[in-house]
């Protein structure tokens, strides 16, 4: 297989000259026919082969390059053109997110800070609540978690330290941002 790569590499070379150099697609070719005539030259070295297969692998981009006009490529411009149109509602819906969940974020800090402050309030719980929502910053990636992914376990210590209605508040929340937002 190397001794084919190499020919076309080559090959190439006789037909491009330097022209070869200058595309970046050719430089992904020439260091992996390379790195895959120095592995066949020294194969009883500590080089990880892994990576020389990697770049072999990188030559399948190539491929992509020739399918140019074909209806599979239609599809896939399709298909990129949409990603392209929803960048910018993605943006906004980000923004409006990122904006929802820091105001969300502050209130819990105040709401919390009272709890945490108060002595008579047991020490493992004070921090337990402050470990998620004592400043701003960990409440802000605590509402991202509560947002995005386990959901429960900042609300079962919001719930179980400052009462039992803001857990249903932090429900209410994520079902109504999570469902609004997320669904753009």
């Amino acid at each position: 297989v190397t001794s084919i790569f190499t020919l076309e590499l080559a090959f190439r070379f006789v037909v491009l000259r330097c022209q070869l150099f200058r595309e970046p697609l050719n430089w992904i070719d020439i260091i992996a026919v390379c790195s895959s005539l120095l592995e066949w030259v020294v194969q009883d070295t500590a080089m990880n082969g892994a990576i020389v297969r990697l770049a072999r692998l990188s030559r399948l981009a190539r491929g992509l390059t020739t399918m140019r006009f074909t209806k599979v490529q239609q599809s896939l411009n399709v298909l990129i053109k949409c990603l392209k149109t929803s960048l910018t509602t993605l943006f906004w819906a980000l923004c409006l997110l990122v904006v929802v969940q820091a105001i969300i974020g502050i209130a819990t800090v105040q709401v919390a800070h009272s709890y945490i402050v108060d002595l008579h309030n047991p020490e493992e719980k004070r921090h337990e609540l402050y470990r998620y929502f004592g400043t701003f910053t960990r409440a802000f990636i605590s509402m991202f978690e509560i947002h995005m992914a386990n959901w429960a376990t900042p609300c079962r210590i919001f719930m179980e330290s400052v009462g039992e209605y803001y857990g249903g508040a932090i429900v209410l929340y994520r079902c109504v941002i999570g469902f609004s937002l997320m669904n753009v």
